[in-house]
């Protein structure tokens, strides 16, 4: 039988999320028991040996959690109204990526997936359960995926929003969401809160976003067909993507590095761009 969302729940999940304190197990048993549970299962995400939650340091539950795309919105913005803080460390060494150590909690967010809701939870956001993290019910602001659901991303931007400039081996949050993969509704929280990050090349790829995401978006379109371009069109620059595709066979583009598909689509968004300005002469 499928869960059912309880009201009564979510109110003091509501009041922990305002408040920022936890409620004494006297009050409400039954939170209190159901959120200790959620920081031991966080903590033992990592990894890490554990015989009890107090093991794992509560200032990096929140790295933890965004290193886990199981882990609910929910949770993520619970943790970070119990220890806000938190979102101005830097993380330990994460157990499944040690090159992510020392990143701050929104390039965790942007290289895990999007947590995918379960039935009942798409049928409870958006409703009056539980408001939105900007106090309202508004759900058609960025980070909202088409189920209603607010991903974990758009939850730190909107808790720091200066952290889209914070880099990680040289890296913005930017690159490393498009790296990801991230479709075009998770990156938006990031081009919203810092527009000139559009225009940032990635120090890996030495790619501009706009041409990076054309790189990814090569095989996967709806990825490439969100972000802006240079000419503020957002489906501008997809048809580089395809064109450099276009010249290999599937297997050979299956074969290239990202350094090589980039620099494919680069070498064809330039030839590209000479043909445009033949035409107009």
């Amino acid at each position: 039988e499928e869960w059912q969302v309880v009201a009564e729940f979510m109110t003091q999940a509501d009041n922990v999320l305002r408040s920022g304190t936890l409620p004494e197990e006297s009050e409400h048993p039954g939170f209190y028991d159901w959120w200790k549970k959620m920081e031991f299962l966080v903590a033992f995400g990592t990894g890490k040996k554990l015989q009890a939650e107090k093991n794992y340091p509560s200032r990096y539950l929140l790295h933890a959690a965004l290193a886990n795309s199981d882990v609910p919105p929910l949770v993520v913005r619970l943790l970070l109204a119990l220890y806000p803080d938190s979102i101005y460390l830097q993380a330990p060494s994460p157990q499944n990526d040690p090159s992510m150590e020392g990143s701050w909690p929104i390039h965790l967010a942007c290289l895990t997936r999007d947590y995918i809701p379960r039935y009942y939870e798409s049928q409870m956001m958006g409703s009056s359960l539980l408001p939105s993290p900007d106090g309202n019910n508004d759900m058609s602001s960025p980070g909202v995926t088409n189920s209603n659901h607010i991903n974990a991303l758009a939850i730190v931007v909107q808790a720091d929003s200066s952290a889209v400039y914070k880099r990680h081996n040289r890296r913005l949050p930017l690159h490393i969401a498009i790296d990801a993969g991230k479709l075009y509704n998770s990156l938006q929280p990031l081009l919203d809160a810092g527009p000139e990050t559009l225009f940032v090349r990635d120090p890996e790829t030495f790619l501009y976003p706009w041409l990076h995401v054309a790189s990814v978006g090569a095989d996967r379109e709806e990825v490439a067909s969100g972000v802006l371009g240079p000419d503020g069109k957002y489906n501008s620059h997809s048809h580089w993507a395809f064109h450099a595709r276009n010249k290999y066979t599937h297997h050979v583009w299956r074969g290239l590095s990202d350094r090589q598909r980039a620099n494919a689509v680069l070498k064809q968004y330039n030839t590209l761009e000479v043909l445009e300005r033949q035409s107009t002469i």
